[in-house]
């Protein structure tokens, strides 16, 4: 084997690694377009447009309707990968945002919550 092609491989190992340790699901919403958006005036079309379709959209009995976007975001620790090591040092950092919005049954808003949370999970602890 040529130290070329030896290092392409290994380069290509390496990015391959990189990628499996990472996993994204949803949509990412920009919070600051979030603030656009005011109870009591911003109807459904428009918060459509700002933020795009949502994950979810349910109907109540009282016609209040809930429409939310959630974003995750799972990047494994590179130590979780080493053997023996792994079982003690690695794990996984998430990361996890929802955005919900309430509308009237005029479907204008009424209100809205933002919500961000990070989770450190380890392995063997």
């Amino acid at each position: 084997m040529t130290p070329n092609y030896r290092n392409s491989i290994a380069s290509l190992l390496l990015v391959v690694t990189l990628l499996a340790g990472c996993a994204s699901a949803g949509t990412e919403i920009d919070q600051s377009a979030t603030t656009q958006i005011q109870k009591g005036v911003t109807t459904k079309q428009q918060v459509i447009a700002l933020l795009g379709a949502p994950m979810g959209d349910t109907l109540s009995f009282d016609g209040k309707e809930m429409m939310f976007w959630s974003y995750s975001q799972t990047r494994i620790k590179g130590a979780t990968f080493i053997p023996v090591y792994g079982l003690f040092a690695g794990g996984a950092n998430m990361r996890t945002t929802m955005f919900q919005v309430i509308l009237g049954p005029d479907k204008i808003v009424q209100d809205y919550l933002w919500s961000d949370s990070n989770i450190d999970s380890r392995v063997g602890h």
